[in-house]
């Protein structure tokens, strides 16, 4: 987007302003991130991946409306947070924009709130068994269809408003290894392991598929993050604990948010 600042006053030469770049970042928490210093109810972090985008970029106007909770339903309608009224995030679009990320689907149905958290706190249950799977019975796998299409949506949307804008899916990291289990950071029961990997690959995958579908671009996160899944030794995500930095309990840390970052700017 070109700006003119147009015959300055006094002066006969036309004087016009750098090249500007709109940059829209849509999102839940794992692109809010939290991470201190975060702001507002929506907990939008100055350390993440928009805001180090930026950063790299001294051309881009940035504008952050991602928020903690945020599902596809929250771009074209308002969301309640704490008692704060968000007002839906693709108002934030406009035939100015250039770019967009969008990094949505996990707070669709709730589902990873019921094949994480839940299965957390059903591990008390029966540690060694799979009282998460068990509760779900399929329910989770049934709304994956759902959330590629309501993404999709979300796409073709962004699409609409902004037609020369250049838009990318953000994708989820891996959450636990591809073997083992680590009860400590991660205190799930021993076979709902097994069905946290697939339920996030099937996020992942209707995540792919919505950008595909919507005929936008993919930013693999899962696939890069191998080896920083919660139970490594260099962790994208945080475990069960307060993280360093301010990482909230199975939230982003700054290693993702830079990781991120990285694998966008390559894209770009």
């Amino acid at each position: 987007m070109m700006l003119g600042l147009g015959v300055l006053s006094g002066c006969s030469d036309t004087v016009d302003a750098p090249d500007t770049f709109e940059y829209v970042a849509l999102g839940d928490s794992f692109t809010a991130a939290g991470l201190p210093p975060a702001s507002g109810t929506c907990r939008r972090s100055g350390q993440n991946y928009p805001h180090l985008l930026v950063s790299q970029n001294p051309q881009y106007v940035l504008v952050d409306v991602s928020c903690g909770g945020a599902s596809s339903a929250n771009m074209l309608e308002t969301q309640q947070v704490e008692g704060d009224v968000q007002p839906p995030q693709l108002d934030a679009i406009s035939d100015d924009t250039d770019l967009v990320t969008v990094g949505l689907g996990g707070n669709d149905f709730d589902v990873i709130s019921k094949f994480l958290f839940q299965c957390i706190e059903l591990a008390g249950e029966d540690p060694t068994g799979d009282p998460c799977r068990t509760r779900n019975d399929g329910s989770v796998e049934g709304r994956m269809d759902k959330i590629r299409d309501n993404l999709a949506e979300v796409l073709e949307e962004v699409g609409d408003r902004a037609p020369d804008a250049r838009v990318l899916m953000v994708g989820y990291p891996r959450l636990v290894p591809d073997e083992g289990e680590c009860p400590r950071q991660v205190p799930l029961a021993s076979g709902d392991v097994d069905y946290v990997r697939e339920m996030l690959s099937l996020l992942v995958e209707a995540q792919e598929g919505a950008a595909d579908d919507a005929g936008v671009e993919y930013v693999d996160v899962y696939g890069p993050s191998k080896g920083h899944d919660m139970c490594s030794k260099h962790p994208w995500v945080n475990d069960v604990s307060d993280g360093p930095k301010g990482a909230y309990p199975f939230h982003p840390m700054p290693a993702h948010q830079r990781a991120v970052t990285d694998l966008i700017m390559e894209m770009l």
